[in-house]
């Protein structure tokens, strides 16, 4: 059985690693200017998904999980939370645990004050991604940015910084954080209306993670 366990952060820009990694992991994050030297207890809260949707509550107090300070206080989001939907799932959600390969997942920042992001991150800057084993039929871990804004396509605008890489057994990245709607600021982003235009950063290793970094 494959587990994919998928934290969600909205308090700092700290990330979330675990001591000994899961099947897939994703780390969403997002920051205020507020740095906290202590976490409360429930900051450790995360729900587990199964494929019907039901929802196990969890409360874990355990040295397993390990944050570090990686963003600058003048670059950490005021506003909105980071949150995901994937192929088959189309409620955004937080932190969870989910079974089975995460294909067609779409992360941005819910309520990020002026930009009006609507769900699938419509009007705002989106990382796309999957997580998968390959089991030798050709799928990969894939992600990528995407300001795609042409017609149909989402329009999907440039309003916060956005960054990503692999974790566990690959630990690729695209070459740096997006921000801006160029291709010099924002590497192997789809951009405008050319669907074809990006190069998304893959990874053919099995059991690899992703961390995304708003702001």
């Amino acid at each position: 059985m494959l587990l994919q366990t998928i934290f969600v952060i909205s308090i700092t820009s700290l990330g979330v690693t675990a001591a000994r990694a899961p099947q897939y992991e994703l780390h969403i994050q997002e920051a205020n200017d507020d740095i906290y030297n202590k976490y409360p207890k429930d900051l450790l809260e995360f729900d587990t998904y199964n494929d019907d949707q039901t929802v196990i509550h969890h409360y874990e107090d355990s040295p397993a999980f390990k944050y570090v300070d990686q963003e600058p206080a003048h670059d950490r989001c005021r506003t909105g939370k980071p949150v995901f939907l994937y192929q088959g799932h189309p409620q955004p959600r937080s932190s969870g645990t989910i079974q089975g390969p995460v294909l067609g997942g779409v992360a941005w920042m819910e309520g990020y004050d002026g930009a009006h992001c609507q769900s699938s991150g419509v009007n705002c800057g989106i990382v796309e991604f999957t997580l998968t084993n390959g089991h030798g039929k050709g799928m990969q871990n894939s992600a990528d940015y995407s300001l795609l804004d042409g017609p149909g396509l989402g329009n999907h605008k440039f309003h916060y910084k956005m960054n990503f890489h692999f974790t566990g057994s690959c630990t690729k990245s695209p070459g740096g954080p997006c921000t801006g709607n160029s291709p010099r600021q924002c590497p192997g982003a789809y951009l405008g209306d050319k669907t074809e235009g990006g190069a998304p950063t893959q990874c053919l290793s099995d059991n690899t993670g992703i961390v995304i970094t708003f702001c």
